[in-house]
């Protein structure tokens, strides 16, 4: 039992420090903001005015941390600046691509199966209305828009990617063998 408390503390105590900010994890983390603001204003030219607000306000505490001496200031301020992209909306925005790929090749598998005459209306339906949330989703993001406007919107839509792809693979079980 002594063993097993002492084999606690330290296992907690390991991971406390193991996952405690620090200079370089703040560093590769504002470097991997800066890739994926990039790539997401590439993406989405319309919300390029926003993200550079955000890596703006970023970079000017990012640089405010580099004044201070004290370590522990110092990453904590760091912390802050990266913080600004540890948001809901740059979460969302961030994966709603990945998610409307993948919904795609769920339905490109669900089309390739072969269907009982009486399922294809659903099949057919299932695709269009696949089809329609993707283009829906993509014309949102080509409007733009502000954070407080999207936020919302994206965290709708992130869901109904996700049921709809749900939808779309059960429909892909119901595939004859």
């Amino acid at each position: 039992m002594k063993n097993a408390i002492i084999l606690t503390v330290i296992a907690l105590t390991i991971i406390t420090y193991a996952c405690k900010p620090t200079n370089e994890s703040e560093d590769r983390g504002m470097k991997n903001n800066k890739t994926k603001v990039a790539s997401l204003k590439e993406k989405y030219p319309a919300l390029s005015e926003m993200l550079d607000i955000k890596l703006k306000e970023a970079e000017k505490l990012y640089e405010e941390a580099g004044k201070i001496s004290n370590e522990e200031e110092k990453i904590k301020k760091k912390k802050e600046a990266n913080d600004i992209f540890n948001t809901p909306f740059m979460r969302d925005l961030s994966a709603i691509e990945p998610k409307m790929e993948d919904l795609e090749d769920a339905v490109k598998d669900m089309i390739k199966k072969k269907y009982e005459k009486s399922d294809l209306k659903k099949v057919e339906k299932a695709r269009d209305d696949s089809y329609d949330l993707i283009s829906e989703i993509k014309q949102i993001l080509t409007k733009g828009g502000s954070e407080d406007e999207l936020k919302e919107i994206l965290r709708k839509k992130t869901t109904e990617l996700i049921s709809m792809k749900g939808k779309v693979g059960r429909i892909t079980k119901e595939a004859l063998k």
